[in-house]
């Protein structure tokens, strides 16, 4: 008899564990061709609301849905990126939310941590820790979002950097940059443009940046970003990895300089970046 009980428990253990190891996630197609797949947040008679493998949020009408398709999947498919407020240097139009923030280090002597005060406004700061030296540089970056609709998401923001040796505090660098993002379904492409100050000089050459990142797996983002300087010849390019777990994320990137006419070949400089959000 317990051998009997057994045998018709065990397909409801393992049913339930399936289910526990699992989440329900939608596919729809809207009236007018547009495609998005994500897990269920919220699913009533008038609107449908998912998250995107890419951390954004989705609503729509279903009065303005075409087709829906249910599905099953393991809970890992995916993670929300919880970094996804910068790419692997360049910043992104996405701010933290509110009472969210992160610890980074960024080349072993790097730190610097991240607050959002309120979902359109966040705070970044850092200090290196060079051994040897008391001649640190730090840096206080704060970015505003002041537009997001249908996934389109734009900010200004602003860096100052500067020498804690440094006397005068106008001697530093200080930058502002605005910066637009468009997130898809998997990818999403990131256009800004930033002034700074050289040669006493502020936005006399603007730094024009084209960016983008897309999820090859569920935890792991391909991240290209391109900087070029107005009138120069040479353009910055970082490509990276990008390693997503709940909390913790990882970036490995190789930067190089690659101006038009090369012919030595290129340089890579390696960048590693840890982060710990909270």
């Amino acid at each position: 008899m317990k051998k009997i009980f057994v045998v018709l428990l065990f397909p409801v253990l393992l049913f339930s564990q399936e289910v526990s190891d699992s989440i329900r996630t939608i596919a729809i197609t809207l009236n007018d061709g547009s495609y998005y797949k994500g897990t269920i947040i919220r699913d009533d008679s008038l609107q449908i609301q998912l998250l995107l493998p890419n951390g954004a949020n989705i609503t729509a009408s279903k009065s303005n849905i075409k087709e829906i398709k249910y599905s099953i999947v393991k809970k890992d498919t995916f993670y929300r990126d919880p970094s996804d407020h910068r790419l692997v240097i360049t910043p992104t139009a996405r701010t933290l939310k509110k009472g969210k923030g992160f610890f980074s280090n960024s080349q072993i002597f790097v730190l610097s941590a991240g607050y959002g005060f309120i979902d359109e406004i966040m705070v970044t700061a850092g200090i290196t820790v060079l051994p040897g030296t008391i001649n640190q540089t730090y840096f206080i970056s704060p970015k505003g979002r002041f537009y997001s609709k249908n996934n389109f998401d734009v900010s200004l923001g602003g860096l100052y950097l500067n020498s804690i040796s440094q006397s005068n505090p106008s001697e530093g660098i200080k930058s502002l940059y605005l910066i637009s993002t468009y997130t898809g379904n998997r990818a999403s492409l990131s256009v800004g443009v930033g002034l700074y100050n050289a040669n006493n000089q502020f936005g006399e050459k603007p730094i024009i940046t084209i960016s983008g990142e897309f999820f090859l797996f569920g935890n792991t983002k391909a991240i290209l970003e391109t900087w070029s300087i107005t009138g120069s010849d040479g353009v910055l390019l970082l490509m990276g990895i990008r390693s997503i777990g709940e909390k913790l994320s990882s970036d490995f990137g190789l930067i190089s300089a690659m101006p038009q006419y090369n012919n030595n070949g290129i340089a890579f400089l390696p960048w590693l970046n840890v982060s710990y959000s909270f």
